[in-house]
């Protein structure tokens, strides 16, 4: 899905009606001329992505791909015909989990998947292509005198309501599935667009202002919390720079103003607040980084964080910090459908009838690898499944519902890793009594570890050796 977007984009980015943010919005409408009689709309589409047909929009997005075919074949070796069935694959058939049962979304796709937003911006752009033909072709044309959209919300300028309303009939027209709504400017001549207040200010062009929904908090992230500072500071200056690109000269020093005001009465102390509002007045450095290309990404920890960070940077590593669980997250995880056991990639844990167990990795469902070993055990393929191998000697029992998931993985590097800390971790190698690996996985080569898993295993922080290998556990207690 990530390769097909990274190849069809750009024939989309073509397109003249698509703007690609508030800034590029702004930049653009600054450069009209604005009649003082006329009016703003916006048209937005009614639950965009369940109502795009899949197969009608891949048909579509082929044409398009075929008519920009030149410059399309630069960005991949594949066909048309290949292109074609890879995003069948991946859009054709959509399935969700409710109430136990797989349901199949029919012709309609999945929220979420990047695909999908080009299939959906594809079709829209079709829709959009085909409303303005006919608009224009009428004896009196109702055309917008400007049509820019960002996804599913357009900004459109009429001479009169009129022709607004006609328009709106004419974009409900081309599919019955794909319905738009509008919006019209308040009596002040203002319209609320993505994050922008447009204002007619009847002296031939627009006015701008940060647009906020009536249900803001001003809440922010405390000073005190648990943040990198760094997180808290690009907040605020991204608040700025947001403001600097959105605001007319009139409306800035208000708008400024009002940011610093919030930030003050959540606990930031006015000076800093100012110097950092100097701070992004000055050029960006083009100072290149002086690592490799090395990169990490580790926890934040407060106190220990920023003295990690050093002594990566002595090693020419960058690191970044991500946060911690939040509330949240930890109360609302319990609340989303689960998944059958053991249905993720990752790392995992096989128990024996005997007592010994057995650590591993997989980037399938873990389940499937399970499969995979008890295929391997009937089969007594004792070459290549350390599990298989065991039992040709020692005529235990299987339980194979007992197999646990230890940690969810999907980035091939850090499961590794992390299968090599749990074979230590339960003992499972292959000098140890009930260990069954064949060696201590990749990428760990000290044992300075042991004193850390001796600690996690006295605590009980994760499910030990012992507690996977009982009776108890095997018997599904």
């Amino acid at each position: 899905s990530q390769y097909l977007v990274k190849i069809i984009q750009p024939t989309l980015n073509k397109s003249e009606i698509v703007v690609k943010n508030s800034k590029a919005f702004v930049e653009e409408a600054k450069t009209w001329t604005v009649d003082p009689n006329e009016i703003q709309v916006s048209y937005d589409v009614v639950a965009l992505y369940p109502s795009i047909p899949v197969k009608k929009a891949i048909d579509n997005l082929m044409n398009m791909i075929k008519n920009d075919y030149e410059d399309f074949k630069t960005r991949t070796i594949l066909k048309l015909e290949h292109v074609k069935e890879l995003i069948e694959v991946c859009l054709y058939k959509s399935y969700f989990l409710w109430n136990n049962q797989i349901h199949c979304l029919e012709d309609s796709g999945p929220i979420g998947l990047s695909l999908m937003v080009v299939l959906a911006e594809s079709y829209l752009q079709m829709i959009e292509k085909q409303a303005l033909s006919i608009s224009r072709s009428r004896t009196i044309p109702v055309d917008p005198i400007t049509h820019r959209r960002y996804v599913d919300d357009s900004h459109d300028r009429f001479l009169e309501k009129e022709k607004s309303d006609e328009f709106l009939k004419i974009l409900n027209s081309q599919d019955e599935r794909v319905q738009f709504t509008v919006e019209y400017e308040n009596k002040d001549k203002e319209l609320n667009y993505l994050e922008i207040k447009t204002i007619n200010n009847k002296q031939g062009n627009y006015d701008f202002k940060v647009y906020r929904k009536d249900a803001i908090t001003n809440i922010q992230i405390k000073p005190e919390s648990c943040h990198d500072d760094k997180v808290k500071r690009g907040v605020f200056k991204g608040f700025i720079l947001r403001a600097k690109n959105i605001c007319s000269e009139k409306y800035l020093k208000q708008e400024i103003d009002f940011i610093k005001q919030i930030f003050i009465e959540n606990g930031y102390d006015e000076a800093d607040l100012q110097k950092m509002i100097q701070e992004t007045e000055r050029k960006r450095s083009t100072k290149k980084n002086d690592s490799d290309g090395r990169y990490t990404s580790l926890p934040w920890i407060p106190g220990l964080s920023q003295k990690l960070q050093k002594v990566f940077k002595n090693a020419g590593c960058k690191v970044s910090f991500k946060s911690p669980r939040n509330l949240e997250s930890i109360l609302t995880s319990r609340n989303k459908p689960k998944l059958p056991p053991n249905s993720q990639p990752g790392v995992y844990f096989v128990p024996t009838g005997c007592g010994s167990g057995y650590t591993g990795e997989s980037k399938k469902q873990i389940r499937t690898r399970n499969l995979e070993h008890e295929k391997a055990v009937f089969k007594g393929d004792t070459k290549n499944d350390a599990i298989a191998e065991h039992k040709d000697s020692c005529d235990c029992q299987m339980d194979w519902e007992a197999v646990k998931t230890l940690a969810v993985e999907p980035i091939w590097f850090k499961r590794k890793v992390r299968e090599a800390l749990e074979i230590r971790r339960l003992k499972t190698g292959p000098e140890e009594t009930k260990g069954l690996n064949r060696d201590l996985g990749d990428y760990v080569t000290t044992s300075t570890w042991s004193t850390l898993f001796n600690k996690i295993n006295d605590m009980k922080i994760e499910p030990t050796f012992e507690s996977m290998t009982s009776s108890s556990a095997l018997d599904g207690q």
